[in-house]
Formats: C-alpha cells, sequence, structure tokens
C-alpha cells in the first residue's frame, strides 16, 4: 500500500508540475501581448491574471478531464473506508462473517443445483440429445435397443448406459471398490467425448471384455501411468483390458455419478444382457436435424409396440415412451432431489436477503451516527454524487471479503451438503473446487448485497445531512420516536424468518411423522438388512447353493431366522406383476389386475417381523417340484375377496397357477408416504432369480455387531459374493434421507435467521436506547417508574414483532401450498406449526429485546444528564 501510495503521488506531483508550467505559459503569452499593446510590465502582469480567471480553479478544472482522475478519486474512497473500518474493527468483522455466511449458504446449494439441475453436458452439440423414457419400467431392454437402433428414423444414434454399480476391482494386485457403468459400444462416438490417452470403446462386439477408465480414477488409482493403457484391470472377476482413459472434463451422462470405469457388455451376466423381461439400460438419442421430440417419441412408442409379443387377444400390447431434453443428461439425483433442491434454493435465497437487510440495518444505525461528518463534507463542497459513491464504496469493500470468505465457507458447506444428499443417490460425485461459475455466483452476489444493504442507508444519511449539520439529535427531551425505515428493514427480517422458521417446523414435523408411523414391520431393532453383491460371472456350483447360503448364515450365534429376496423391506428398488387373473375375481380395468410382488424364501416373514394374520409362511418343501404357492397381503386379500378368506383361493399369473397358503400383515414397501399397497410374494426357491437382499433377525438388540460374523461366513461358503450389511434403523434413515436434508438444512436455516434477527432487534433497540438515554433519564428524574420506562423502550419492538409476524403468517401460508407435496402428515397452512414458528421467533426477538430494554430501565439519571 505505501509503494502504491508513493507512486500515485510522485504520479500526480509529475501531472501538476506539467499543469503549472502549461498555465504558466499561458499567462507569459497574454503578458507579453499586453506589453506590446504599451502596458507597463507590472500592469501586464495583473491584466493577463485577471483575463486567464482563478488560476486553482482553471487546475481543478483540468484535473477533471483527467482519464485516470476516476481511479484517483477510487484510490482516495477505497483509504477512507479502510481508515473508517479500521476505527470499529467489531462491526467491521461481524458485518464480513455475517455476510460470508449468507453468501456461503447460496454459494453451497448452487454448486449442487448448478451440478444436478443446471450444467449441460460436455459433449458436441448437446441440443440434439434427447433422454428417452418409458413411464412404466424407466428403463429399457437391449433386444429394444436394438430395435430402435435398427429401425429409427428420426435419430441419427441411440447410446445405452446401464445404472452406475459398484463393483471390486484389481489392478496390479491392489483390490479396492470401483463405480462402474456398462455402455453400448457406440456410446462415447455418439457423444463425442475424445479420449485423452488410448481409444474409447468402438462398434465391435459388445460382449468384448474392453473398459475406459475416468481421468479421475487413473490419476489416482492407475497412477497415472501411460502404460495403463493396455493393462488388465479385473471387475468382479472378469479380466477387462483398458483400452483408453476419458478426458477430466466428462463425467458420464449421469451429472451426480461419475463412473470410475465404462465397460462393454462384458460385465453384465451373460443370461441377462438379452434376457426378456429385464429392462437396464438407460437410453439417449441424437436427433436428426429438424426433427422434434415429440414426432421421435411417436416413432419409438409404434416401434417397440410392433416389437412386442402378442397377447392372448392376438394384439400387441402398447409400450409408453417418453423423449425429454437430454442436453443435461438424465440423473436419479436429479430426480429425487429436484424438488428439494428447488426448495433450498429459495430458502438461502431468503437467507441471503434477510442477511442483506441486517447488513443493511446495522449501516443505518453507524451512518445515522456520520450525519454531522457527511454534513461537514457536504457544507466544504461535497457533493451528493460523491458522498453516495464514498459509502456504496464502503459497502463494496465489505461486500469483497465477505464474497471471498464465502466461497471458502461454501465449498465447505457444499462437502457436508454432499454427503447429506448421497446417503439416498448411493454415490453423489460432485466437484467441490471452485469452478469460473462459482467464482462468477460469488461475485454477482456480492455486488448485488452491495446495492441491497449500501444503497438505502447511504441515501438515508445524505438527507439528514443536507439539512443541518447534525445537531437536532442532541436534543434532550423529542416527540415520540417516529416509525422509521430501520424499522421498516426488521420488519422485513421478521418476516421472512417466520417464512423460514415455519418452513424448518414443516419439514422437521415431516420427518418426525414419516419416522413415527406404523410401518408394519415388528422388533425392527433386531432386524439387520443386506445386500448380496456376487461377482459378475459367477454362477452357482449346485443348485442348493441359496438354501447352503442361508444354513451357513442361520448357523452363526446370534443370529434367530435369516431370508433371502428379491428386494426387500423399505427397499430402493421394486417388482410388479400384471395381468393376474384371480378366481372369482373381474375387471376390465388393468390397474385391477396388477400388484407389487417379490420373491422370498422361507423365514423372510420371522426375519423380518412381519405376521402371518391367516395360513402359512412359506417352508422349505415348497420347491420347484411342488404346488406353485403365494402368500399375500391383508390389502390383496380385500381387494380381491372382499374380506372372505383368502388362504386356499387360487390365482393365474404368467399362465401358472398359483395357490394362497397365507395372509401377511400389511406393511409399507417402497414408498414410506403410500399407504401399503397390494403386495403378493411368491417362493424364491420355485424360481424367481437370485437373490438380491438379506434379511437376518438376530436374538440381541445390537445387529451390527453379528454383521462381521455373517460376512465371514458367506466368505468361507463362497468368497465370490459380498455381503453388504446395515441395522433397519439404517436402513430406514437413508430411505427418508431427503426429508433428513430438508429438515436439517431448513432448521439450520431458521435457526441461523433467528439469531439474525435477534442481532438486528438487539441493534435497533440498543441504537433508539442510545439516542435517547437524555430523555429517558429526564422521566426517571420526574418521577416516571422505571416498569413504565421498559414499557416504552419495548413497545417499539412488539409493533415491529406484530407486523413482522402478521406478515409472516401470510407468506407461510400460502408458501406451505407450494411444497404440499413435500409435508406427510401436515396440511398446509397447519396452526400449530404457525403457532410454533410464532412462538420460537416472538421468544428469541424477546430475549433479544430484554437486554437493551433493562439497560434503559436502569439508567442513572443523574449520571446521564451531567453528559
Amino acid at each position: 500500500m505505501g509503494l502504491w501510495r508513493w507512486i500515485g503521488a510522485r504520479s500526480r506531483r509529475a501531472q501538476d508540475a506539467d499543469l503549472e508550467r502549461e498555465i504558466q505559459g499561458h499567462l507569459d503569452l497574454e503578458m507579453a501581448e499586453n506589453i506590446e499593446r504599451g502596458a507597463q510590465a507590472k500592469q501586464a502582469r495583473a491584466q493577463a491574471r485577471r483575463q486567464f480567471g482563478n488560476r486553482l480553479r482553471v487546475q481543478e478544472d483540468v484535473r477533471e478531464l483527467s482519464a485516470w482522475r476516476w481511479l484517483d478519486r477510487a484510490s482516495q474512497d477505497i483509504r477512507y473506508g479502510l481508515r473508517t473500518f479500521g476505527r470499529s474493527p467489531a462491526f467491521t468483522i461481524t458485518a464480513v462473517l455475517t455476510l460470508a455466511l449468507g453468501i456461503g449458504a447460496n454459494v453451497a446449494i448452487f454448486t449442487l443445483v448448478d451440478a444436478l439441475l443446471i450444467k449441460r453436458l460436455p459433449v458436441v452439440d448437446p441440443d440434439r440429445l434427447v433422454v428417452i423414457r418409458s413411464p412404466d419400467a424407466g428403463d429399457f431392454e437391449y433386444r429394444e435397443y436394438r430395435t430402435l437402433s435398427e429401425g429409427s428414423t428420426r435419430a441419427a444414434s441411440i447410446i445405452g448406459a446401464s445404472n452406475i454399480v459398484r463393483v471390486g476391482a484389481s489392478s496390479r494386485g491392489e483390490i479396492n471398490d470401483a463405480y462402474a457403468t456398462i455402455v453400448t459400444p457406440n456410446y462415447f462416438e455418439v457423444l463425442g467425448v475424445a479420449p485423452e490417452a488410448g481409444r474409447t470403446l468402438m462398434a465391435r462386439d459388445p460382449l468384448e471384455a474392453i473398459a475406459v477408465v475416468s481421468h479421475h480414477y487413473w490419476s489416482t488409482m492407475l497412477g497415472a501411468r501411460k502404460t495403463a493403457v493396455g493393462e488388465t484391470l479385473s471387475l468382479d472377476g472378469v479380466a477387462f483390458t483398458i483400452v483408453g482413459v476419458a478426458p477430466a472434463s466428462f463425467s458420464g451422462d449421469a451429472p451426480g455419478q461419475t463412473p470410475d470405469v465404462w465397460t462393454s457388455f462384458a460385465l453384465q451376466a451373460p443370461s441377462r444382457v438379452d434376457a426378456p423381461g429385464y429392462s437396464w439400460l438407460n437410453l439417449m438419442a441424437r436427433l436428426k436435424p429438424g426433427v422434434a421430440p415429440a414426432e421421435a417419441a411417436a416413432e419409438f412408442g409404434a416401434l417397440l409396440t410392433a416389437a412386442r409379443p402378442a397377447d392372448a387377444s392376438g394384439k400387441s400390447v402398447a409400450r409408453r415412451v417418453e423423449v425429454q431434453p437430454g442436453a443435461k443428461g438424465w440423473s436419479m439425483a436429479r430426480q429425487r432431489f429436484a424438488a428439494p433442491l428447488t426448495v433450498l434454493t429459495i430458502l438461502v435465497g431468503l437467507l441471503f436477503v434477510i442477511t442483506c437487510t441486517n447488513l443493511a440495518g446495522l449501516l443505518l444505525a453507524r451512518a445515522t451516527t456520520r450525519t454531522p461528518e457527511i454534513a461537514l463534507r457536504m457544507a466544504i463542497g461535497g457533493t451528493t454524487g460523491r458522498i453516495l459513491r464514498q459509502m456504496l464504496t464502503e459497502s463494496l469493500l465489505l461486500a469483497l471479503p465477505g464474497g471471498a470468505l464465502g466461497v471458502l465457507f461454501g465449498m465447505w458447506a457444499t462437502r457436508i451438503l454432499i454427503s447429506l444428499v448421497a446417503l439416498a443417490a448411493d454415490r453423489l460425485s460432485v466437484p467441490v473446487v471452485p469452478t469460473v461459475r462459482t467464482i462468477v455466483f460469488a461475485a454477482a452476489a456480492s455486488i448485488v448485497a452491495t446495492l441491497l444493504f449500501g444503497l438505502a442507508p447511504a441515501l438515508r444519511a445524505i438527507g439528514p445531512a443536507a439539512r443541518s449539520l447534525g445537531f437536532e439529535d442532541r436534543r434532550v427531551v423529542g416527540r415520540s420516536r417516529r416509525w422509521g425505515l430501520r424499522d421498516a428493514l426488521v420488519v422485513v427480517q421478521v418476516a421472512l424468518t417466520f417464512l423460514l422458521v415455519g418452513g424448518g417446523v414443516m419439514f422437521v414435523r415431516t420427518l418426525r411423522n414419516l419416522q413415527s408411523q406404523e410401518i408394519g414391520y415388528q422388533r425392527t431393532d433386531y432386524l439387520l438388512l443386506g445386500a448380496i453383491r456376487p461377482n459378475r460371472g459367477f454362477r452357482p456350483a449346485s443348485p442348493s447353493f441359496v438354501t447352503d447360503l442361508l444354513d451357513a448364515i442361520r448357523a452363526v450365534p446370534g443370529v434367530a431366522a435369516a431370508s433371502f429376496s428379491l428386494n426387500g423391506p423399505v427397499s430402493s428398488s421394486g417388482s410388479g406383476v400384471n395381468g393376474l387373473q384371480v378366481d372369482g375375481y373381474a375387471s376390465t380395468n388393468p390397474q385391477d389386475l396388477r400388484a407389487r410382488a417379490d420373491w422370498v424364501t422361507p423365514q423372510f416373514f420371522t426375519a423380518t417381523g412381519l405376521p402371518i394374520v391367516a395360513g402359512r409362511e412359506f417352508s422349505g418343501s415348497d420347491t420347484r417340484d411342488s404346488q406353485r404357492v403365494a402368500v399375500v397381503n391383508s390389502t390383496w386379500a380385500r381387494h380381491y375377496f372382499a374380506g372372505q378368506s383368502a388362504v386356499g383361493r387360487h390365482f393365474t399369473f404368467n399362465r401358472a397357477d398359483y395357490e394362497i397358503v397365507g395372509v401377511a400383515r400389511d406393511a409399507k414397501y417402497t414408498d414410506l408416504r403410500e399407504p401399503p399397497p397390494r403386495i403378493v410374494y411368491f417362493a424364491l426357491l420355485q424360481g424367481g432369480g437370485a437373490p438380491a437382499s438379506l434379511q437376518v433377525r438376530t436374538t440381541a438388540p445390537d445387529p451390527a455387531s453379528i454383521a462381521p460374523s455373517i460376512r465371514t461366513a458367506v466368505r468361507q461358503l463362497e468368497p465370490r459374493v459380498q455381503v453388504d450389511l446395515l441395522p433397519f434403523a439404517d436402513q430406514f434413515n437413508r430411505k427418508l434421507s431427503r426429508e433428513s436434508l430438508l429438515a436439517d438444512l431448513s432448521g439450520f436455516f431458521g435457526v441461523l435467521t433467528l439469531l439474525l434477527v435477534s442481532v438486528a432487534i438487539y441493534g435497533t433497540l440498543a441504537f433508539s436506547v442510545a439516542r435517547r438515554s437524555r430523555e429517558i433519564a429526564v422521566r426517571l428524574a420526574l418521577g416516571a417508574r422505571r416498569v413504565s420506562v421498559l414499557w416504552t423502550v419495548a413497545r417499539d419492538v412488539a409493533l415491529v414483532l406484530t407486523i413482522g409476524v402478521t406478515i409472516g403468517i401470510a407468506l407461510a401460508a400460502g408458501a406451505s401450498k407450494l411444497v404440499a407435496s413435500l409435508l406427510f402428515g401436515l396440511q398446509p397452512g397447519d396452526v400449530s406449526t404457525l403457532a410454533t414458528s410464532a412462538a420460537l421467533l416472538v421468544l428469541t426477538a424477546l430475549a433479544a429485546a430484554s437486554i437493551p430494554a433493562l439497560r434503559a430501565a436502569r439508567l442513572d439519571p443523574a449520571a446521564v444528564l451531567r453528559e
């Protein structure tokens, strides 16, 4: 700073010297002309000075014409502002940290929203990409992909990719977990993604065991070796040849879920690649120029419908297809968290406004104390624009470090936010390093903050200063304080704070309602839930592998019962069956012939704590050679048999006859918000695919302590099968991670805004008490009771609270209707929620107001009046 000041001073002295020589030259020339006209030297010099005018004024006018004058003035404003803030470090630190908190929260949300909802794929011409989705199943079979690829005239090309899956990876003996996505051979070519090293997958045999690794995986797990291309990478026991490295800018077609490896179909079980009814590919298409998405959707639906097998009447069942813009890719995390992130964006936007309003109130109080200074500057020639620019410069000096600290805080908060979102998204990969977009966003927020909290105090301070030198504030006793801008700012903060606190209370109550509801399973504190992850390509040595594995698990000390299922309780995936034909039931509505379904082993109902209310559960005798049997839930039985006994009745599914041997109690399935659906349970040992979920009931209420022993038992029987186990409570909380995210963050923002509004109320009241101290002292000296003084000071806060809470209730009642789909067990405008929010806000405000109010009531009149 000293060096720049010295350089600036030297430059100004040089410019002033040049200007002085030029002015002197003009004077000398004018003096010479006067002498030629016959004037004496002394008289000629005086005439020249009179004709030239005020020398200092000319110098100032010339300086104003300098192109660098604005820089000189800006330098002056900055130096003056820094000196001003240096004299009040507590105010400066408080203002900067408060602003950093508001900007940081917005940066954190913006980072996640940008990655999941805004950012476009870094591919060639992303606007021509579309996502192909099915309203019925979401994804597609491989044969459907081939049907579209070979028959479409609207799409230039179509690609497919599986959901991201966790696999065991090993290279050069190092074993670790990796995340892989199976893609079609034309995947990289259609997207226009060139490899950083090697090549991408090519349109060869899709079962060739080749893979492309991500730049992150290559640099972290493969040591960024140039020789990694061509090496072998084992994924779940299948040897893949690494043929290329993806560029660092490409993270896949599903934002938020970055694969470590893109593989050919060799990672998929061969029996499932082209299995009828097995949907596992997410499809995207690059449309031909001029083709509308609606035209493509109609063609895709017609092609898939024509390729489907005919039903009993000889007609093909229509395949519904939707085409959505694909410039941003597709993402399960986006679909799940779009609504919560939108709500959180609004909440942090309100937090930012509250922060700026809070700072505006602080600066307004500070500007009022500077009225004599501003009046004096205006009296000696300072213009309104000049003083306004000075005060906006000071606001900018607060906003810039606040924005810089906000970026750092936002990066830290983003990591926490991602960890919360990842609980339900299995894996969420979002860069947390500051990007250009993040920096631009923070800079824009800082500039907006400067205008929001700097302009009003500056204009408010200039008005009184222009009318006087500020001595009117020294009067002993005045009229009752008029409603002012500070009060209006506090009302705005109270109203917006009520909105945020009300949102926090609503989402916290929603979470509590979901957690406390009856879900149907008993003694869940004794229950372990797990996922079965066999290596790709693993084939059981014998048909009895499932029962052998169950026997090994049941033999573990502390295990009371164990079972396998295809989905399991409160899982993130579910299965369904269509075309049920139930004895004695007739309906023409296809929805009546659909039901949720699961395939389970014996002891499933015992292990999960799901009681059988009639009949029996599956036993070891329910095998492929015996009568096919099923267990239904109570809702299923009521729907089809209208209160009659379901045990012993029959239904037909997939041309097979099933006997109902039991009725289970209703329980929540995949969605904890929905009432229990119709569910039919089939015997897994009679056929139904490989088990994917494990349920274990323990004899002790600490099931996690038995998990290592279960893993050991499974590993000893079959090392190629891995088991991931979690207590039921953890799995249940994962299902509620979206609600937990909203409850945690909205609750945090609510507490934060309560703190900010308490600071605003305290600051406003403390400033009012300081200005009215002499008035209060006179009242006390004349015999006023201290209780009366206390009410005189506090009634302003009561009025502000009443108006702010009233406005806040109206805002909250309207806003709750917009988030009704995110609530559970609450109605929009819930009275108890509004009452709780109002109580929290009022108690916080009264606590903040009590300190300056009590200070006013305890004033010593003699001491104050002597000042």
